[in-house]
């Protein structure tokens, strides 16, 4: 009898020691949460947190931090403090059980956010961007009151001047400007006739947006890339307003009562990107639902046209094209901040590259 209990409380024992080996291995096998990044970006920023290995954290919003939990992980204590961004204060770690590591984002103001685990890079990418909160009411009850007068466009004159009109249809300005599809046949001038597309070139007068290497302001590309984009829609028999004519700025609560006051059929922000890092590529902005169809027509045009990385089609509440009544974008056809797109972006003919991608993107928005 003596025999079969000891065999009895060996088995018993090696089972248990089995169980702790195993209890062992998982404890050691738990994913390590090692630091992370902030990416800051002039309209949102990336918190890139790095791990040993794929995984997807629990996230909350609780007041004005964002908290991801993970588990099973250890994390590493560290501290991130971003002085730039005008939405993220720090981000840090703590270990919030045995078990759990716990990131947190303390926020400056309130946010819209989003997170995605990148599958194969080992990271957990958090994208931070201003919310309606953060958006001031769009008032337009002055512009409300002036009567909208419909003028007809002036042609091109003897002298090669074009005449746009500028964000009151009563005044129009004289722009000289060598047309970029004078080496192309109009077999089909008048296929955008009767649309009405509102061209904003972002920032302008005192707001210089973006600088590449060499000082060279974005205010001042948006505005020459913006007057060829508006020379390819009239020559598709557009009827094209220009935002801006000169080096000015508008606010956006002008820019975007102008658009709805004329019903516009489409609204066009032109930008330059710009990022603390390095990062080159295309990327195209929508936000309301009927804006979708048009973002990926026009991106698809300029990741073909200008042969740059394609950084996608992303929904961000831009007040502009969340506050415009018609389908409405924003582009960022290249990084000012990337020495080599930044160089071509001075480049007249990278400049009429980009409006003819676009307006082709906006020719097959309107043709299918």
């Amino acid at each position: 009898m003596s025999l079969k209990i000891t065999k009895l409380i060996n088995i018993l024992l090696y089972f248990f020691s089995l169980c702790c080996l195993q209890i062992g291995v998982a404890y050691s096998q738990d994913i390590k949460i090692m630091g992370a990044e902030i990416e800051w970006h002039k309209y949102y920023d990336n918190v890139f947190i790095k791990t040993s290995e794929y995984i997807v954290p629990k996230t909350q919003k609780q007041g004005d931090k964002i908290i991801l939990d993970f588990t099973p992980a250890k994390v590493e204590s560290f501290k991130v403090i971003n002085k730039k961004s005008p939405r993220i204060k720090t981000v840090y770690s703590i270990q919030n059980k045995e078990d759990v590591g716990r990131i947190i984002i303390e926020l400056k103001c309130p946010v819209k956010h989003e997170v995605a685990s990148l599958y194969g890079k080992e990271e957990v990418l958090v994208e931070v961007s201003s919310s309606q909160a953060q958006v001031p009411v769009l008032i337009a009850e002055k512009e409300a009151k002036e009567p909208v007068e419909n003028k007809k466009e002036e042609p091109l004159n003897k002298e090669g001047k074009l005449s746009y009109p500028s964000m009151k249809r009563d005044s129009l300005f004289d722009i000289k400007v060598a047309s970029p599809l004078k080496e192309e046949k109009k077999l089909r001038q008048n296929i955008l006739k009767g649309k009405v597309i509102v061209i904003d070139p972002g920032h302008g007068g005192e707001d210089p947006g973006a600088s590449a290497f060499d000082g060279t302001k974005e205010k001042d590309l948006t505005l020459k890339t913006s007057i060829y984009l508006a020379q390819y829609l009239k020559d598709y028999g557009a009827t094209v307003f220009l935002t801006r004519k000169t080096d000015v700025k508008k606010t956006l609560q002008d820019i975007a009562a102008f658009a709805n006051k004329i019903n516009a059929d489409a609204y066009i922000g032109v930008h330059f990107n710009s990022l603390n890092r390095p990062k080159a590529g295309t990327e195209t902005y929508y936000y309301t639902p009927n804006s979708f169809r048009l973002a990926a027509l026009v991106h698809k045009r300029m990741v073909l046209g200008l042969k740059r990385e394609d950084r996608g089609v992303r929904q961000m509440m831009f007040y502009t094209i969340s506050r415009t009544c018609m389908p409405a974008i924003l582009v960022e056809p290249v990084y000012l901040t990337d020495m080599q797109e930044g160089i071509l972006a001075k480049s007249s003919e990278f400049q009429k590259e980009i409006a003819k991608s676009i307006a082709l993107g906006v020719k097959d928005y309107f043709l299918r």
